[in-house]
């Protein structure tokens, strides 16, 4: 900005009469390249105060993780958000039908703690499991 300034200056300067002007421009050119900077800055903040989905690789890891635990027969959703720092998911686990709740419940600790170690940044999981018959 300051080389703006400079140059505004010195046009008006050494130009003399008629070249007053040169200093507002070069203030204009600075306001704009200042607006620029802004922009780029706050951007990624805003998108994450509108709920921005991450990039969608992290879904895929998230899913393909998922999909890997022994005794999920499948998946139905995956929703990630970033709130803060960390991701967080709903994820909605297909697990056998004939299992109990507590073998489905145990499949979905699992599945949490596969997660954790693949993608660090995730920190919290909501899941609905659903029983799939046979």
């Amino acid at each position: 900005m300051s080389a703006f300034s400079f140059a505004g200056v010195s046009v008006a300067v050494i130009g003399g009469k008629g070249w007053e002007a040169a200093d507002r421009w070069a203030a204009l050119g600075a306001a704009c390249i200042i607006l620029y900077n802004s922009w780029r800055q706050i951007r990624p903040a805003i998108l994450e105060l509108g709920d921005v989905a991450p990039d969608p690789g992290t879904e895929a890891r998230i899913r393909s993780t998922a999909a890997h635990v022994p005794g999920v027969l499948g998946l139905d959703k995956c929703f990630v958000r970033k709130m803060g720092l960390n991701f967080y998911a709903d994820l909605h686990i297909v697990v056998n039908g004939e299992l109990c709740v507590r073998d489905g419940h145990h499949i979905a600790h699992q599945v949490d703690d596969e997660i954790l170690k693949a993608c660090p940044k995730s920190r919290k999981f909501w899941y609905t499991w659903n029983r799939k018959k046979n």
